[in-house]
């Protein structure tokens, strides 16, 4: 198969596109590590999927659950070739009739607003902070960034997701690592987002 051999671990992977590209890496070969803040969620969904998949809780918003889920990743993949981040909290929880009845952005309560920006900023940054330096050490590794590009052109009710976008495009993309476009030890799947190779610029 395409990806035999592949280790990839896709954060908020239990449903929607995460569940999606965890069964489509699967599918294709790869051993599957899926995330949820919900335990038995993740073993639930990683036996749907089958014997390729595993299931980990690990909350990307709590720095203790992020080492703890990558430790236990890591322990039972012995690697990892690919880093989804994927997990983050729709514009439900922000505004039930979001598609039909937009907010401005200042209509936007701050709780949710920040429960958004915890799950996909800091999430982010937090699960990447976990697993790059062991694929730096490894001397191989991808990282995908799943990002919703409606938030930048579509509709109204989107709109307080933009500076959430941002913020997800911008992890990595400092002096500790830089993202090298184009550059792959590795083929892997195209995936619509960030999608970089990382390279340490020591």
């Amino acid at each position: 198969m395409l990806l035999t051999g592949i280790c990839a671990l896709v954060t908020g992977a239990t449903s929607g596109l995460g569940r999606a590209m965890a069964q489509a890496l699967a599918n294709a070969g790869a051993r599957v590590a899926i995330t949820s803040r919900d335990g038995a969620r993740a073993e639930t969904t990683a036996a749907e999927i089958g014997h390729a998949a595993i299931g980990v809780e690990l909350d990307v918003r709590d720095v203790v659950s992020v080492n703890r889920g990558v430790d236990e990743v890591y322990g039972v993949l012995k690697g990892l070739d690919l880093l989804v981040n994927n997990a983050g909290i729709g514009m439900r929880t922000v505004n039930p009739r979001f598609m039909t009845h937009p907010q401005p952005f200042y209509e936007v309560s701050p709780d949710g607003f920040r429960d958004v920006v915890e799950t996909k900023v800091t999430g982010t940054f937090l699960v990447a902070r976990a697993v790059v330096p062991r694929m730096l050490a490894a001397g191989s590794g991808r990282v995908s960034d799943h990002l919703d590009e409606r938030a930048d052109d579509g509709p109204a009710g989107l709109r307080p997701l933009r500076a959430v976008g941002s913020g997800r495009r911008g992890i990595g993309a400092g002096d500790g690592l830089r993202p090298a476009r184009h550059a792959s030890a590795r083929q892997h799947p195209p995936s619509r987002g960030c999608d970089a190779k990382w390279h340490d610029p020591r």
